[in-house]
């Protein structure tokens, strides 16, 4: 199974200010690709902070994503913070030093003001990934040098891409960014409502789970409606067969 881990870069997530829209976004797209997001995490704009996660997070999945921290001003650290956790060289990268020449209309890479040429910056041994609706804005793609990921269940080297804050553009570089990625096995779900509280399925649902070890039990209760009562229980499988005769004792204990 490919998974992946989701870094996310903010005071003003961690505020409130900001309410993250990334979590539910990535999920589904890389779930659609086969690769499950298996770890979410939320750290200030401290350099310190970013580089500490970074270290703690690489090689644990297959790929490694970053979010914010990418922008043209003082608290946008997220790259210095990279180049801190590893060790690495920063430079400007030519292609989008030319993007943004041709957006400010100056024929010299010395006419650019600082906050753009800070846009250009990557690690020496990481390129860029283009998008056409935000050419000024690619991702940044490194392979982590970490020797790779460390679970069995993820293969080959580990990967990180670093995506910018603000919504629109994080949606246009991770479009780009998916095409470059691996595919796994796609994570199949079915989900059955019943009409008791949570608390009535438990003890069933606890023996569906020994009686299917590869299928993945998820019970979700909703809000009472007029005084009734409803429980989701959401089945999760790679393996279909598996699957379906897991789906068919969920009916059977809702025909109960």
């Amino acid at each position: 199974m490919l998974r992946a881990t989701l870094l996310i870069i903010g005071d003003e997530i961690l505020s409130g200010r900001t309410r993250d829209v990334h979590l539910q976004h990535f999920a589904i797209k890389l779930g659609a690709l086969g690769i499950v997001l298996a770890e979410v995490r939320v750290v200030s704009d401290a350099p310190d902070a970013i580089a500490s996660a970074l270290r703690d997070l690489a090689g644990r999945t297959r790929y490694l994503f970053t979010t914010g921290g990418i922008g043209p001003t003082h608290d946008d650290r997220t790259v210095d913070a990279l180049a801190l956790a590893f060790g690495l060289t920063l430079v400007e990268d030519e292609e989008t030093l030319a993007a943004y020449r041709a957006s400010q209309g100056v024929a010299s890479v010395d006419e650019l003001t600082a906050e753009s040429r800070r846009m250009t910056r990557r690690p020496s041994e990481a390129v860029m990934v283009q998008n056409a609706d935000f050419p000024r804005s690619p991702a940044i793609r490194l392979v982590l040098p970490t020797g790779g990921a460390t679970s069995t269940t993820d293969t080959g080297a580990s990967e990180l891409f670093v995506l910018a804050g603000f919504p629109r553009v994080a949606v246009a570089q991770l479009d780009a960014v998916l095409p470059l990625l691996e595919t796994g096995q796609k994570v199949l779900s079915e989900t059955r409502a019943f009409p008791v509280m949570e608390s009535k399925v438990a003890a069933p649902l606890t023996q569906l789970v020994a009686r299917h070890p590869a299928v993945e039990f998820g019970s979700y209760p909703q809000e009472p409606k007029d005084g009734k009562y409803e429980t989701q229980v959401v089945a999760r499988s790679t393996d279909a067969t598996a699957l379906q005769a897991a789906v068919k004792d969920l009916e059977g204990l809702l025909d109960k």
